[in-house]
């Protein structure tokens, strides 16, 4: 049954969000004796810089980068410091987690407008711990940690985090292990990928709540292989495979995989090749960036703006809601219990909501 909103005949003041798909990458300078870390903004469609920051934090080995919709921030992270960047006001800020004596920080996941990050501690060598931390996003004061139970014989914490706005799970990937976190219930749950006897995972991503990850054959060492996985999101049963066409000279798959809402497309990047996928017609495309002489491109991320704007809209007339979205533009199968999300109604007008 659809929801019916009347409008009271009059002036009303309607506050509208629209979502810009924008394309970033990280760039490193290090031609100086200080490098430089600076984020790129591209256009999607001829991938020409259309700006470009320089920031003065020590962003130069900043990584895993994760957007915050309900702020308009771009946050990543370099050791133990996390940087935020704010695509509106093209300003900065930072803050210093603390310093860990048998252990580091991994990668930041912004979930439902939360942020977490993975830690590992090491100072008992027989038993590594791993964690994700839930952070204060203005101080980096911890909010809540959660211990995994999953074991990862790799030693490395899951890398790669990506969230499921439908089922609000944290995914990460360690090896051929796959992890899932609800941020809801606290629960944790794993499985595991067959092993490759001469090739391995790359980065997994989570695209229109549809789980991806890379796989890499290196069998022949002539030709590697480089695929893009559809896994089933509990058990981890391949649904499809996409062998990708172009090449990366590098020998590495793509990395630091984004999804686009607007065109369901995944991107990744490899060297200075960015790659396209799109999940609904499974084509591939692909853009060479410019080869920097000293210096390299790092993460890509592509994130839905939040362009608000105040309209005055007057009518007499009910309008109906016709969807739900998250802040990422997938459409929801129904109104969330909390947290921010957009309605569609069918007059055309999105509202972004919080509960």
């Amino acid at each position: 049954m659809k929801t019916k909103f009347l409008l009271i005949l009059s002036m009303c003041i309607l506050t509208i969000n629209c979502f810009a798909q924008n394309f970033y990458v990280k760039k490193r300078d290090y031609s100086t004796g200080h490098g430089i870390g600076s984020l790129l903004e591209l256009n999607k469609k001829t991938f020409n810089v259309i700006d470009s920051y320089d920031f003065t934090s020590d962003a130069y080995d900043m990584e895993s980068l994760t957007f915050d919709a309900t702020t308009n921030e771009i946050y990543g992270i370099s050791y133990s410091v996390i940087i935020k960047y704010n695509v509106i006001t093209k300003t900065e800020s930072s803050f210093t987690l603390p310093e860990i004596n048998q252990g580091d920080y991994g990668d930041i996941i912004i979930a439902n407008g939360r942020l977490f990050v993975t830690k590992r501690d090491y100072s008992n060598s027989a038993n590594y711990i791993h964690s994700l931390l839930e952070l204060n996003k203005s101080t980096g004061a911890v909010i809540d940690t959660y211990n995994f139970t999953t074991p990862f014989p790799n030693s490395y914490s899951p890398e790669s985090l990506t969230y499921d706005a439908s089922t609000n799970d944290i995914y990460g990937i360690s090896d051929n292990i796959v992890v899932k976190y609800s941020i809801t219930t606290k629960a944790e749950s794993s499985f595991t990928l067959p092993e490759i006897n001469q090739g391995d995972y790359g980065d997994i991503i989570i695209a229109n709540g549809r789980l991806f990850v890379a796989k890499r054959d290196y069998s022949n060492p002539a030709n590697y292989i480089h695929s893009l996985l559809e896994l089933n999101k509990s058990t981890g049963v391949v649904i499809d495979t996409y062998n990708f066409t172009t090449l990366f000279p590098n020998s590495y798959s793509p990395e630091s995989l984004t999804y686009d809402a607007s065109t369901n497309d995944i991107y990744g990047i490899s060297d200075n090749i960015v790659v396209k996928y799109n999940i609904t017609t499974k084509t591939e495309s692909s853009f060479t960036l410019p080869e920097i002489n000293k210096g390299d491109y790092g993460d890509i991320i592509v994130i839905a703006e939040n362009q608000t704007s105040i309209n005055n809209v007057v009518s007499t007339d009910a309008v109906n809601v016709i969807g739900y979205y998250n802040v990422f533009g997938e459409k929801l199968s129904k109104e969330p219990e909390n947290g921010f999300y957009i309605i569609m109604y069918d007059n055309g007008k999105t509202v972004k909501m919080i509960k």
